[in-house]
């Protein structure tokens, strides 16, 4: 090594020392550098937040249409309000027949269990005493029509083709009132009363159409 270049090569690496010091001790550098990463994690919190969001959405609106399917079900086997009304105000059982054949109900003949009552049952097997022994696929009910023609009853066995009834009922301008005992009592310038009410085995859910 020549002389002086030992000291001209001491003094370079003192410098390029020192400029290494000097970039890791930069507060500007490293500031930028934590604001990178802050940013960073804020963009990736918000596409979990985002994912988070369009995941629950879509719970929800398969569970509005799981709904929406369980209550159509309902109003497909189960009779009509609209049917109800129309079969009581004829009082007739020719009326009765002709329109609940149609829906696969079937003529089980005359009731003495609480009044003097022709019946009709749809996916349910009622015994000699017309009391319900076995119960088919879809929604269970029966209806039953005063032989003198002064009341009839639609009873179901569940809860969401219940409320389904109630529903259609509100739907066509009933005023709609609980009573103490807490049946619905539901009332009608121009159509019948009628009146739903929550019993026991083997009739739980009743639907009654008065005058």
């Amino acid at each position: 090594m020549k002389r002086g270049e030992g000291k001209k090569m001491a003094v370079k690496y003192f410098a390029i020392s020192l400029d290494c010091t000097n970039f890791a001790e930069n507060p500007a550098m490293a500031a930028g550098r934590k604001t990178r990463r802050t940013e960073t994690g804020r963009e990736l919190q918000r596409q979990i937040n985002d994912k988070q969001d369009m995941f629950m959405r879509r719970i929800i609106a398969l569970m509005m249409m799981v709904g929406l399917t369980l209550i159509a079900s309902a109003q497909t086997d189960v009779m009509s309000v609209d049917d109800a009304i129309t079969i009581f105000k004829s009082g007739k059982k020719a009326t009765a027949d002709a329109t609940l054949s149609k829906q696969g109900y079937r003529y089980k003949g005359v009731s003495t269990l609480l009044h003097k009552d022709y019946c009709w049952a749809k996916n349910v097997e009622l015994s000699k005493d017309f009391l319900p022994e076995s119960y088919g696929k879809g929604n269970s009910s029966v209806f039953m029509m005063a032989t003198d023609g002064k009341s009839a009853f639609l009873y179901v066995y569940n809860q969401r083709a219940f409320a389904s009834l109630q529903a259609q009922v509100k739907k066509k301008g009933y005023e709609v009132q609980k009573q103490k005992d807490g049946s619905l009592l539901c009332t009608h310038d121009a159509l019948p009363t009628l009146t739903f009410m929550q019993l026991q085995m083997p009739y739980p859910f009743c639907m009654v159409v008065t005058p």
